[in-house]
């Protein structure tokens, strides 16, 4: 109840997640290596990403309207069973400069590959690494990208409708995307959170998620071994009917373009 509730007002204050952070004795965020029981907001101290928690639910994933494509049909039933924690913003490039090295800047992430990100070598299984073991709620929990299902659990923040801010004549309020964006990645968390607390879910850059690419219809696919991976969420190039929360691309797992990142999540180990 207390993390709905911190939901609620975040989402009708208009405030950011950071405003309800717990405090401790660094900095004022609580270590989601340090976790033993669930918090609403969490940082990893080596890149200072903070998570937000996100409760098990159910909702309905995918789309059926008139601007949805084959890709995102049929809508079916989906159920978080277990609670997770995802980046209340986009990875910047400072951020990633923590853990790979490049430059400095609070613009998200862009031009990184599904293979720079959860290869063996790669930014995930470093923080992986270097956290050791998280225990919380006596589960153990990693880093990852967030899986499909997950993504667009979180990126809805609870809304049904196509449009996670609903009506679409509000986009440029909470997305930077074509009509707005000057053709290029713009500061996290300038624009509008969404019901759960999350910046930039849809636009300013496309987000990898964990998944192999697969129709709705089809039985999932654990591993892909070197195929196609799912990104989601639009980008700051996307016109506005790209926009929609259950738009689905695939892209090879070596794939890189300036328009896609990612949002760093930590999630049950299997």
């Amino acid at each position: 109840m207390r993390v709905w509730l911190i939901c609620a007002l975040m989402a009708l204050l208009g405030c950011k997640a950071y405003d309800v952070n717990y405090k401790d004795d660094d900095n004022g965020l609580i270590g989601c290596d340090s976790l033993t029981s669930f918090e609403p907001i969490c940082v990893n101290k080596a890149t200072n990403i903070e998570l937000i928690l996100i409760p098990a639910g159910a909702f309905t994933m995918g789309a059926n309207d008139d601007q949805a494509e084959d890709s995102e049909k049929p809508p079916h039933s989906v159920t978080i069973s277990k609670p997770f924690y995802i980046g209340v913003y986009e990875t910047t490039k400072t951020q990633w400069r923590a853990v790979m090295g490049g430059e400095r800047d609070n613009k998200p992430i862009g031009g990184v590959s599904w293979a720079a990100l959860a290869d063996a070598n790669g930014f995930v299984a470093k923080l992986n690494a270097n956290a050791g073991a998280i225990i919380i709620g006596g589960a153990q929990y990693e880093y990852a990208l967030p899986s499909e299902a997950q993504w667009e659990y979180a990126a809805r923040g609870a809304s049904v409708s196509p449009y996670p801010w609903g009506d679409q004549t509000l986009t440029g309020d909470y997305a930077w995307y074509t009509n707005n964006s000057g053709a290029q990645a713009r500061l996290t968390g300038a624009k509008k959170p969404n019901g759960f607390g999350l910046y930039d879910t849809i636009g300013n850059v496309a987000e990898w998620t964990r998944d192999c690419y697969g129709d709705y219809g089809d039985p999932p696919i654990n591993e892909c071994y070197g195929g196609d991976r799912v990104i989601r969420g639009g980008h700051y190039g996307s016109a506005i009917g790209d926009l929609r929360v259950s738009k689905r691309v695939r892209a090879a797992q070596t794939y890189a373009d300036p328009t896609i990142g990612f949002r760093l999540a930590l999630v049950p180990k299997p």
